[in-house]
């Protein structure tokens, strides 16, 4: 591989959740191009790190995010001398910090900000509020480069840190990839999803918590449900569980709402899916959505802060309703499944979304390459 510059990505503990895939989707777009890639992990980091291509190499010398990963990370720079070192979520990106200034090299550190954390904060009392601003000021002055995943993002970290706006870059996901499709096209594992459904479909996809809003959704599904036959898939974990299956049974729907879990492969869920709906309160980009879009399927999305009115284009892609809003959700879910709009036109909104475009805008921002 020629030498040109090198990325160490830190990412010691994501499991298998969205951040995971979209660093290791972005070290397999880097060495594509040619550039060496570090990848810092634990060795039980998780399905992403074991899929990750043979050019990328794998450190397995990473302790959990604390100042006790700090040292370690510090040898590996000096050591090393990566041209960037970057990291997402905001604990990861105080140990890089950290690490970056005791290692006192000319490593540049590169952040990727996923949160609207103006959003994330809003409910919060003004000391709490005022803390967490501060914290977040210090920390993101001390980046070399700051990445947002959507103009809402950048603008929310903008407002909070006093950078100025021009100084916060702004890179899609690198969410979609071949790997998508060959999954996509694989036989959904639940049985509502086969070719033998008796009725539509209609997905959603997340973490059962109080973000997601999935309550929300099974009200919205509850009245389409008086008028037509459907179904609603919720596929994720998460500490609502029970309120979630107590409310379906209250609105009398338990027979057509299912609540499997983790799903090894949404994918061809999103697929074989009649209808996604995103119904969250708050995002930062979700890859969800833009997923069901690749897969071809109809979306419906709550106008959340911030990022699906940039994915939607404003509504051209797919129907966004007021979040909270359950009559205009279930208006929308009962319009999207009369008249599904074309697969052709939702793929068109996650071009910039494939891991080569993606890629694209990241070395266009780490100066590696001319825009």
């Amino acid at each position: 591989m020629p030498h040109k510059q090198r990325l160490c990505i830190y990412a010691p503990s994501y499991d298998d959740g969205g951040v995971g895939r979209m660093l290791a989707n972005l070290a397999r777009g880097i060495v594509a191009r040619g550039y060496p890639v570090d990848f810092l992990a634990q060795p039980r980091w998780g399905p992403f790190k074991d899929s990750l291509p043979a050019q990328v190499n794998i450190i397995d010398a990473v302790r959990e995010f604390s100042s006790a990963a700090v040292p370690d990370l510090t040898a590996y720079l000096r050591a090393h001398e990566p041209a960037i070192v970057i990291s997402a979520k905001e604990r990861a990106d105080s140990v890089v910090v950290a690490a970056a200034r005791a290692a006192a090299g000319e490593t540049r550190v590169a952040t990727i900000i996923g949160t609207d954390h103006v959003q994330r904060f809003r409910g919060a009392n003004v000391l709490r509020r005022w803390r967490a601003y501060r914290r977040l000021r210090r920390l993101y002055r001390q980046v070399d480069i700051l990445i947002a995943v959507s103009q809402g993002v950048a603008d929310a970290l903008a407002h909070i840190t006093g950078v100025a706006r021009e100084q916060i870059f702004v890179a899609p996901n690198p969410t979609v990839g071949a790997e998508f499709f060959a999954l996509a096209k694989q036989p959904p594992q639940h049985p509502w999803l086969n070719d033998n459904k008796t009725c539509p479909v209609v997905l959603g996809v997340g973490r059962l918590g109080t973000v997601k809003d999935f309550a929300t959704l099974i009200r919205a599904f509850a009245r389409v449900r008086k008028e037509m036959a459907v179904r609603l898939l919720i596929i994720g974990e998460g500490r609502r569980r029970r309120r979630l299956e107590k409310l379906a049974r209250r609105l009398d729907v338990q027979d057509d709402v299912s609540l499997p879990g983790f799903a090894d492969n949404a994918y061809s869920c999103m697929a074989h899916a009649d209808l996604f709906v995103l119904s969250s309160h708050r995002e930062g980009s979700p890859n969800t959505l833009i997923e069901a879009l690749a897969a071809g399927t109809p979306v419906v999305s709550t106008d959340c802060p911030s990022g699906p009115r940039e994915i939607l284009a404003d509504g051209r892609y797919g129907r966004l309703v007021p979040v909270g809003d359950v009559r205009a959700m279930a208006t929308a879910m009962r319009e999207a499944l009369a008249e599904p709009r074309g697969a052709r036109d939702s793929r068109a909104a996650v071009r910039q979304f494939e891991i080569d475009a993606s890629t694209q805008r990241y070395l266009e921002i780490f100066g590696w390459e001319e825009e």
